[in-house]
């Protein structure tokens, strides 16, 4: 922080803050201030013209600035220590923020607003301080390096006494605040690039003045410019402009529709004084009912087409601001190499009940503005979520358990994130440890049981197993009586075996009958895995023998498949 020599509204000031971006200026630019638009910022900003006050608007200030200093007083007296009104900026020198009040050690800033109906709700309700005043308070903690911004809104009478009981609230710093606000800078930059000033709205025109219709009758036409006037109107509403495009072609069709009535009312009027005069000529009615369809069919026509190509030229709008969002969210998610959920933006409702062009692309380039920086700040949380994520646990053993729903976690917040986290890869590495666990005492269980059964189960020498006859093959060993105990799944019996594994007939094949099946699993008697593994270490020896034939299965050589 660097703070600058100059008092709050003097000359030198104004100058001064005209070449930064401010802290009261923050709300504005992010489009959420009620008093004022982003694009009276961005006139300012650019051609250096600043906002006229009527007379009640520097009244309003004046009340302002005298309740700050007496607010800033009874703070002094509640704190225990003095206020200086600051005026200081960033390192860079380009944000900025004017306080009313900060403690020497920088520590503690002081913010004062005038009471109104809103800081009630929030002194009298604990709703939460309006996002416009947050804003504010959160380039002034970004600006000084402050701890905390002591937001007081209060109202006082001449004398110096309060006429009600103020509000009192610690404001502290929120990260996603912070980064709305450097976004929304850094847009508004850009945009103040770009920007041209918009031309004075049109005040529109309607057509020529008719020549002053003139019939009088006597039993019959005495008198009348009826031709000349037929052929003039005629001609002057055949030339109107039914296909307005801009905000200077609208407004001149509002005022033809006018004009178009006026011409209907004035010909219906003459119609009447003429029937005053005479029962019926048919030449004078024609021709006055002529010019009135006439100008009739084209106000109808006018009306319907301005309705038509004002709503064109919204939907054409509200569709440009979609795509542009579009695309800035898709470049910059390619750019970050992750996703995360786009929310929904409805830009028509932005531009709800705006009249004119004008209006409608200042509010959809806020609004476009505000949905940039506001995705911006929901990017950098992701990035920083998956970067703990990445230096704190083994991220990429356990993907497979945030295949499907990591964008819904990106959404939480980072303590919630954290939590998902730790608590799925906690859970999984439990799951882990307690197979690992199984598998470890199954494998114990199955060599115990082997070097038990071992001795009572001495092969008989190779030799007088190749002496048996030919013709005589050897039937499968019957299954020895089985001890008492819980019964074994075959998928137990594989992971004790492993690498080796056997099916159910090779399970058959050996002699070994399940006692049990419940769905898909089958069950084998207790004291299995230790005979299967004599078993099939006696048949390892007779393959490793081909003249043996011990415990060749009926059907020959093909029967050794386990």
């Amino acid at each position: 922080m660097k703070t600058v020599n100059l008092q709050q509204g003097t000359p030198e000031w104004k100058q001064w803050r005209a070449s930064r971006f401010t802290a009261s200026d923050a709300p504005t630019m992010l489009g959420i201030n009620p008093y004022r638009s982003r694009e009276s910022l961005l006139r300012e900003k650019a051609l250096g013209d600043a906002p006229e006050h009527s007379d009640s608007t520097l009244a309003l200030f004046a009340e302002g600035h005298r309740a700050e200093g007496l607010a800033r007083a009874m703070v002094e007296r509640i704190i225990d220590d003095e206020l200086y009104p600051t005026v200081a900026e960033d390192d860079a020198g380009q944000l900025a923020a004017s306080l009313d009040g900060m403690t020497l050690d920088g520590d503690t800033l002081f913010e004062h607003k005038l009471m109104n109906d809103d800081l009630r709700d929030c002194r009298d309700n604990g709703a939460p301080i309006p996002e416009h005043y947050r804003a504010q308070m959160e380039q002034q903690l970004m600006v000084t390096g402050a701890r905390e911004v002591l937001f007081v809104a209060s109202r006082w009478d001449d004398a110096g006494r309060q006429t009600e009981e103020p509000l009192h609230a610690h404001y502290e710093s929120d990260p996603a605040m912070r980064r709305r606000i450097l976004d929304g800078w850094a847009q508004f930059a850009r945009d103040l690039q770009s920007w041209k000033p918009d031309t004075a709205a049109p005040e529109g025109s309607a057509p020529e003045t008719l020549p002053a219709l003139h019939v009088e009758v006597r039993g019959q036409v005495i008198a009348s410019n009826l031709v000349a006037f037929r052929e003039r109107a005629l001609a002057v509403i055949g030339n109107i402009n039914t296909d307005p495009r801009t905000d200077e072609d609208f407004a001149d069709a509002e005022k033809t529709v006018k004009w178009c009535k006026e011409v209907e009312s004035r010909i219906s009027g003459a119609k009447q004084n003429a029937l005053g005069q005479t029962g019926d000529i048919d030449a004078l009615f024609r021709a006055l009912d002529e010019v009135s369809e006439f100008a009739h069919k084209t106000r109808l026509t006018l009306e319907k087409a301005v309705k038509a190509k004002k709503d064109e030229i919204r939907a054409d709008r509200i569709r440009a601001a979609s795509v542009e969002y579009g695309e800035y969210v898709a470049q910059m998610m390619q750019d970050a190499g992750f996703q995360i959920t786009v929310p929904r933006t409805d830009f028509a409702a932005v531009i709800h009940g705006l009249k004119t062009i004008a209006s409608i692309d200042e509010k959809l380039g806020a609004a476009l503005a505000r949905e940039k920086s506001a995705f911006a700040a929901r990017m950098d949380s992701a990035a920083a979520k998956l970067e703990w994520m990445r230096e704190h646990t083994q991220a990429a053993q356990w993907a497979s358990l945030f295949s499907r729903d990591m964008l819904d976690l990106l959404d939480l917040t980072p303590g919630a994130f954290r939590d998902a986290v730790t608590g799925r890869i906690a859970k999984a590495e439990a799951e882990q440890a307690a197979r690992e666990e199984a598998r470890a005492r199954a494998e114990a269980e199955a060599q115990a049981q082997a070097e038990q059964a071992a001795p009572e189960q001495a092969p008989a020498p190779v030799q007088q197993e190749a002496a048996a006859p030919e013709t005589a093959p050897v039937a499968p060993v019957a299954a020895p009586a089985q001890p008492q105990g819980k019964p074994v799944a075959l998928k137990d019996i594989n992971a004790a075996i492993a690498p080796i594994s056997i099916t159910q007939q090779g399970m058959d094949w050996f002699g070994f009958r399940p006692v049990e099946s419940k769905g898909r699993a089958v069950l084998y008697p207790a004291g299995t895995i230790a005979e299967l593994c004599t078993s099939i270490e006696r048949h390892m020896r007779a393959v490793r023998n081909p003249e043996s034939t011990c415990c060749i299965p009926p059907g020959g050589a093909t029967g050794r498949t386990l």
